[in-house]
Formats: structure tokens, sequence, C-alpha cells
């Protein structure tokens, strides 16, 4: 995947088509310093969106599959990736254009970045990353994002603190507020020091200590890492604290109405079971959307007579 990796740059950079590599193989040599220490199974790159077609292009040229999405507005409008499938299956890679889709607002700024990347050794070659302080929020926001579903996530805040002495943590908060994105800093950092025992300095576990949200969410994700119940309550719960972690009122209303959008789209995009009740050509597919409501009356009357009979 490493060499994979090296491949794809070494085409954008022919074309002169700017890329920074981002979790993968470069977090691996530059938090744990091994490929070997880190286990990952796509690979990530951030591009501009000026360049997404022409990259789209190259990389279909070189026998990438575009596997979700496709070139039409509303899909970059509303995503902020590619997914893309090498020719034997064995290696994803995702092109970034940002890093949240917009109802998780980050609006950090994308040409500051590139000023402020780092040379990393990967497998022989040189390649540009995130500086530390960087990536550690992008990481923070993204292991927010997905609510920490895996450990590892958490592992790499960790160790991103550990090997970087020199991390200047004032401008990381600081940073953290202007792209209102603190409390999900705060969180991947506060779970990397309860789970893993990362040192923070006292002026980040004051921080802490004095947004009490952050004490119940850290609970409730650790909670959600090693669950007992994997019901209903407990997807609520995750979509509460979601909304939690927005620190302004106008992010947390966004917040609220993706979720709910997300419920609704849940209950009436039709399914399998719509299908299998009337077969249509696809061009009458729109009509499942009608059916899909007949559907789910009729089995809420149906059913209480089924019990009755038997």
């Amino acid at each position: 995947m490493s060499k994979e990796l090296i491949k794809v740059l070494d085409v954008l950079e022919r074309h002169e088509i700017p890329a920074i590599p981002y979790k993968g193989p470069t977090l691996a040599v530059m938090a744990y310093g091994s490929l070997a220490l880190r286990r990952f199974g796509d690979l990530d790159i951030l591009i501009p969106e000026r360049e997404l077609f022409r990259t789209r292009e190259l990389l279909t040229s070189q026998g990438y599959e575009l596997n979700r999405g496709s070139a039409e507005t509303s899909y970059i409008e509303n995503n902020y990736d590619y997914l893309f499938t090498n020719h034997d299956g064995r290696v994803h890679l995702e092109i970034h254009w940002a890093f949240t889709r917009k109802h998780w607002p980050f609006p950090i700024d994308l040409n500051r970045l590139w000023r402020r990347v780092e040379p990393v050794q990967l497998d022989g070659k040189t390649v540009s990353s995130f500086h530390p302080e960087d990536l550690l929020l992008i990481l923070c926001v993204h292991g927010a994002k997905h609510y920490w579903e895996r450990m590892g996530w958490i592992c790499d805040i960790a160790e991103l603190a550990r090997v970087n002495k020199k991390i200047d943590w004032k401008r990381v908060t600081e940073q953290a507020v202007e792209l209102r994105s603190n409390r999900p800093l705060l969180l991947g950092l506060d779970l990397a020091r309860k789970l893993l025992g990362a040192g923070l300095p006292e002026e980040v576990l004051q921080k802490i200590n004095a947004d009490p949200a952050i004490k119940s969410i850290s609970a409730h994700v650790r909670d959600c890492l090693f669950p007992r119940d994997k019901g209903p309550i407990m997807t609520l719960k995750k979509d509460f604290s979601h909304i939690r972690l927005r620190e302004s009122w106008r992010d947390r209303v966004i917040m609220f109405l993706y979720i709910i959008r997300g419920y609704l789209r849940q209950r009436i995009k039709p399914n399998t079971k719509d299908e299998a009740a009337l077969r249509l050509p696809g061009s009458l597919y729109w009509a499942y959307y009608l059916i899909r409501p007949i559907r789910l009356i009729k089995e809420c009357v149906m059913n209480p007579v089924r019990s009755v009979r038997k």
C-alpha cells in the first residue's frame, strides 16, 4: 500500500497537482516510527477542490475505479471525498477536498495547511504531510465525527502527542476555538489521557476540566467502545452527544437537523421489501416512495390480525 501511495503521488506530482497524504502510511511513520506498528485499510490524500475532475481522470487512466459519487456537482457539494479502488480491488484510495460535510463546520484554511507541510520519509521517498499540530486537530475532528468508534484512532492521538515534544499547545487550542472545534480537540485528548495515559500539559488539562460536557461525553464514548447494550438508547445518546460536541447554538441546530434528516430518510427510503412488494422498472423507481407507506400501513394492520388468529 505504501508503494501504491508513492505511485499515486508521483502521478499527481508529474501533472502538478498538489497532494498531501495523511493517516495511513504517513501517520504510521510520523506517530509510531514504523509502517509495521499501525494498521490501515485505505490511503487518504488531500487535494485542492479545483483539481477534482483532473485527478479523477488521471486515476481512471491508472486503472482506478470510482466506487461512489460521480462528476455531478450535487455530489461534490454534499460530500468531501471520492473513494477509488485499484484494478485488483486490494487498494482503496480516498481523495479528499475537505475533511467534513457541511453539517459539521470545520472551516480550516487549506492554503495555510499547504504552507506548513513537513517532509516525511516513506519507503525511501520524501513525501509531504501535515504539520503535527495541524494533524492533531484534524485527527481529533475525524474521531469526533465518527464518535471514536475505533480504539486505534485514540491511540493515534496519544502517540502523536507523545513523539512531538515541541507541540505549541496554546496555538493548537486557539486554532481549535477559531475553527469551532474546541470540544472535538479536548475530547480526543481526554480520551487519549484516560484510556492510554497520554501526558498532557497543565494548560490543556485545565481546559478539559473547565468544560463539564467533555467529562460526560468522554464517559459515554468509553461506554460505546466497550458496550453492554447496542440498542436504540445507545444510538440516541450518541446522536445527543454529537449535538453537544458543537459549541455554538447555530452549529447545534445544524447538527440536530442533519440527524433528524437521517432518521427521516431511513424511514422513508424504499428498501428490498418495498421492491419485492411490486416489481417496477428503473424508470419508475420514484413510485416506491408512494408504495412504501402503503406497505407499512398494511403490515401494521395485518400483523395484529395474524396475532389474533394465532
